[in-house]
């Protein structure tokens, strides 16, 4: 992820795009509207534009409505991620800067669900724990946690299923453990 892009996408704005695109994978701007629903129509079809032309979103189809072309968006993934040779070109800063950007998305995340829950009780947690791993029983664990993920990412909305947002950081630590 360029620095460009990095500064392109954490807008409060755009990352309700994204957000929203990684929930449902295809919208129209109207459907992101309705979705949304706190930013003004014609904000968000600016910041659309402006995701459209760094390549952060694209058009999967286009079709008339009443005399006009309305286009499909999804979110090209490739430009929203970090990569590990991202992390490894940052400064110690940098990865500050993103770390706390991170941690910022999840605030937000976790202060939108207080502001909505009214105090029901419905599984929402927070957790730490630590591991000694091997770097290959890390590995192990990694790709066990992905395959986890991978089965249950795609589900649709339905009745009964309600969105949960997973965030997982993992801190290799330089501790020692004294036997």
């Amino acid at each position: 992820m360029s620095d460009n892009t990095f500064d392109i996408i954490f807008h409060p704005v755009r990352l309700k795009i994204i957000r929203t695109l990684t929930i449902y994978d295809e919208l129209t701007s109207m459907q992101l509207f309705k979705e949304i629903g706190d930013v003004p129509q014609a904000t968000l079809y600016r910041h659309i534009q402006t995701l459209l032309e760094k390549g952060v979103l694209y058009v999967v189809k286009e079709h008339k409505v009443r005399g006009n072309i309305e286009s499909v968006y999804a979110l090209n993934i490739n430009k929203v991620s970090l990569t590990a040779s991202d992390l490894d070109k940052m400064s110690k800063e940098e990865k500050l800067l993103f770390f706390l950007k991170f941690l910022m998305m999840n605030h937000v995340e976790y202060e939108n669900y207080l502001n909505n829950n009214e105090n029901k009780s419905d599984q929402a947690t927070y957790a730490m724990a630590n591991l000694y791993l091997t770097d290959h029983e890390f590995s192990e664990f990694q790709t066990e946690y992905n395959e986890l993920i991978k089965t249950r990412i795609k589900n649709k909305p339905t009745e009964g299923r309600k969105l949960r947002t997973l965030s997982t950081i993992i801190i290799p630590q330089k501790i020692e453990k004294k036997d």
